[in-house]
């Protein structure tokens, strides 16, 4: 039985919920990032190989810059200088999973 794909929407949300350093004025990103992931789910989900292929390999680039540009990997989370605040919020995750 091949293991559960996660919806990218529902990682973009989260994700994008948990950058705590965003402002409002980062919306119009976070939306766009959202909307990306839906198009690519909506593609994977109805499309055919090629057609979900495609939107990865279109899409999918454009989705991550997305991110990269509201912080949202190690390397840019650092550039703008919020990579402790994720940090903390990681380790606060991390200790909510340990209790449950």
């Amino acid at each position: 039985m091949a293991a559960r794909r996660r919806n990218l929407v529902t990682a973009v949300r989260s994700s994008t919920r948990n950058m705590t350093w965003l402002a409002e004025s980062d919306r119009a990103a976070v939306d766009l990032a959202i909307r990306y992931a839906e198009a690519i789910e909506e593609r994977v989900a109805n499309g055919t190989d090629d057609q979900a292929q495609k939107a990865l390999g279109w899409l999918g680039p454009h989705l991550l810059n997305t991110l990269k540009s509201i912080g949202g990997t190690p390397a840019d989370r650092a550039a703008l200088g919020v990579e402790a605040e994720a940090k903390g919020r990681l380790a606060e995750i991390r200790a909510l999973r340990s209790v449950q």
